[in-house]
C-alpha cells in the first residue's frame, strides 16, 4: 500500500482531475511561495496579508492561506500569479490512504535482507542509537515490541503539537506507519519478530494525518522541516505526490541543511513524465526476483529501486504482515543511507546519496533507466564504500584552485593556478563533466562508478603556483561545463581543492 496524495497543479476548471487514482480535492486552503528575490517581497507581503494565514512554513518560505468565500480556489490562484510575485501558487491538497491492504503470500519472511546483502553489511555495523532518522507517515503502534527500544519522541504536524505536548500519534489505522518505520529500524537480534536495516538507531516518528487518517500536503512539508531542524539526518516520505511543487523546495531545504530527502515515486505502474527534483531522491520498487515490480511507476525522475513487493513487516497492534508497494522500498533506501552515515559521519549527504547510486546493482538496461534508475543498491557495498571514504578522508577545500578564465573556447589553452598547496607534494588534478563534488571523492571510489572523474594531470608542486593545459578535457564541447579539482598528498594527508566550472562556449 503507498499512501496517495490527492493532487492537481489546479487549472481553470470546475470538476476534479481524475488520474491514475489520484482526485484532485478542493481544501479550501493554498499553498504559496513567493519568488525568492528581495524586491519582491513587501509587494507579496502586502498582497498575503490581505488573506486569512493558516500557516507559515519558514523553511521553505510558504505560505497557507485560506480562500475566502464565496472565491473559487482556481480563481484565487489565477490572480494570486498574475501578480508574477510567487514562484507557484498551488491547492494545499488533501492526502489520503489508498485502499490496498497487506496480503499474506507465503514467501521467506523477510526476503529483502538476502536480496540486499544485509548480512554482510551488518558486519560493518548494526547501526548507532545517536543517528536519528524520520517517516512521516500515518502514526504508529508506539508499542510495538520491535520498535519500542527504539523509538524516540516525535511530532504530530496534523495539529502542530510535539508528542511530549500532547501530539498524538497512535491513530485507530496506523498500520502504514508501523510498517515503514519498523522497515528502517525494528530492533535487531532481540530475539523479536522482524529486524529493520538498522538493529540500533533512534527512530523519530511524525504524524502529519487527521483523524479520517488525512494529511495536507502542508502538513507533509512542515513534519518534515521539523524532524530535519530536530535532528533528521535522513527523511523518508510514502506518499504520492513527489511532483509536486512544495516536494521540491523541500528537498533543497534539507540538502542545505546536509539531510536527505527520500520520496516513493508510486504504484500505478505506468510511466510518468514529471520534473526531476534535484533534491530528492525517488524510491521504485523490486520484487524478489530482483526485478522491478509491475505496480512502480516509470519516469527518468526515478532514481533507485529497492525491495517492495510482499516484504515481511511490523504492523498494528503488535503484529506482523506482508505488504507492497513502493512506500516499503522508500524507507528501505532510507535505511540504507543512514547506515552509510553512521559508517562515514564525515561525508556530506551529497557525497552519500551520489555514493549510493555508484553502488547499486544494474538490474535493467545499462546505466539508468527510466524503470528502476540506477539500480538496487548493494547494501554490503554501500556500506564498504562509506567505510573507505571514511578511512581515506580528505581534508577538504583546503587547496585554493582558480582558472585565468572560467568561459573558454575549443582550442584555447587553460591556466591553472593554485595557492596554500603543501610544497614538494604530489599532485593530481581530475575532471569530470557532472558536478558531484567533491570529485576527488568520486575519482577514488573502489568501484567502477558511473560518474567517475577523469585525471586531467598531475606532477609535482616544488613550489609552482600553477600549469598551462594546451588542451581541454574530452567531452568539452560547446555548450557544456567541465569541472576541475585538485589533490595534494601532504606527508600522508590528502587535502584537495575547491572545484570550479569551466563553461565552453
Amino acid at each position: 500500500m503507498l499512501v496517495s496524495i490527492i493532487l492537481a497543479l489546479t487549472t481553470l476548471q470546475s470538476s476534479p482531475v481524475l488520474a491514475d487514482g489520484i482526485v484532485e480535492l478542493h481544501t479550501g486552503r493554498l499553498i504559496a511561495r513567493p519568488l525568492q528575490t528581495l524586491e519582491s517581497r513587501d509587494s507579496m507581503l502586502q498582497i498575503v496579508g490581505a488573506y486569512e494565514l493558516l500557516k507559515r512554513i519558514e523553511q521553505t518560505d510558504e505560505f497557507v492561506i485560506k480562500v475566502p468565500e464565496g472565491i473559487y480556489e482556481e480563481d484565487l490562484i489565477a490572480q494570486l500569479q498574475s501578480t508574477g510575485l510567487f514562484e507557484y501558487v498551488v491547492n494545499d491538497v488533501m492526502v489520503q490512504t489508498a485502499s490496498t491492504v497487506p496480503n499474506d503470500v507465503d514467501y521467506n519472511l523477510q526476503w529483502h535482507h538476502a536480496v540486499l546483502n544485509a548480512p554482510n553489511a551488518w558486519d560493518i555495523t548494526t547501526g548507532d542509537s545517536t543517528f536519528i532518522v524520520t517517516t512521516v507517515d500515518v502514526g504508529l503502534d508506539i508499542n510495538h515490541p520491535d520498535l519500542v527500544d527504539n523509538l524516540i519522541p516525535g511530532y504530530n504536524s496534523s495539529s502542530g503539537l510535539e508528542q511530549i505536548n500532547g501530539g498524538d500519534m497512535s491513530p485507530t489505522q496506523a498500520d502504514h506507519g508501523t510498517a515503514t518505520i519498523g522497515l528502517i529500524g525494528a530492533t535487531g537480534n532481540n530475539l523479536l519478530g522482524v529486524t529493520g536495516i538498522a538493529w540500533d538507531i533512534s527512530l523519530m516518528p511524525v504524524r502529519a494525518t487527521n483523524n479520517r487518517n488525512q494529511a495536507l500536503m502542508s502538513a507533509l512539508v512542515d513534519g518534515a522541516t521539523w524532524a530535519c531542524d530536530h535532528g533528521a539526518r535522513v527523511v523518508s516520505m510514502s506518499w504520492h505526490g513527489g511532483q509536486y511543487p512544495s516536494v521540491k523546495t523541500l528537498g533543497h531545504y534539507l540538502r542545505s541543511q546536509d539531510s536527505l530527502l527520500v520520496w516513493a515515486t508510486g504504484n500505478y505502474g505506468n510511466t510518468v513524465t514529471a520534473h526531476d527534483a534535484a533534491d530528492v531522491i525517488y524510491v521504485g520498487a523490486t520484487d524478489i526476483n530482483d526485478v522491478k515490480a509491475g505496480f512502480s511507476v516509470n519516469g527518468d525522475w526515478v532514481d533507485v529501486a529497492a525491495p517492495g513487493a510482499n516484504v515481511y513487516l511490523p504492523s498494528d497492534n503488535g503484529g506482523y504482515r506482508y505488504w507492497s508497494g513502493t512506500s516499503f522500498a522508500t524507507p528501505i533506501v532510507a535505511g540504507i543511507l543512514s547506515m552509510m552515515m553512521i559508517v562515514s559521519p564525515n561525508s556530506t549527504a551529497e557525497q552519500i546519496e551520489f555514493m549510493m547510486y555508484l553502488n547499486c546493482v544494474d538490474l535493467m538496461a545499462a546505466g539508468e533507466d527510466i524503470d528502476v534508475g540506477y539500480g538496487r543498491p548493494d547494501f554490503a557495498a554501500c556500506l564498504q564504500a562509506a567505510q573507505y571514504a571514511e578511512s581515506t578522508y580528505i581534508s577538504h577545500d583546503t587547496i585554493q584552485l582558480s582558472a585565468h578564465a572560467l568561459d573558454l573556447y575549443p582550442g584555447d589553452t587553460l591556466f591553472l593556478t593554485w595557492s596554500q598547496a603543501p610544497p614538494n607534494s604530489r599532485y593530481r588534478i581530475v575532471y569530470s563533466l557532472i558536478d558531484t563534488s567533491p570529485l576527488i571523492d568520486a575519482w577514488d571510489y573502489p568501484t567502477t562508478p558511473l560518474f567517475r572523474p577523469r585525471l586531467f594531470g598531475a606532477g609535482t608542486t616544488n613550489g609552482n603556483r600553477g600549469q598551462d593545459f594546451n588542451r581541454l578535457p574530452n567531452g568539452a564541447i560547446p555548450g557544456r561545463t567541465f569541472y576541475l579539482e585538485m589533490q595534494c598528498d601532504d606527508n600522508g594527508v590528502l587535502r584537495d581543492s575547491n572545484t570550479i566550472g569551466i563553461n565552453i562556449l
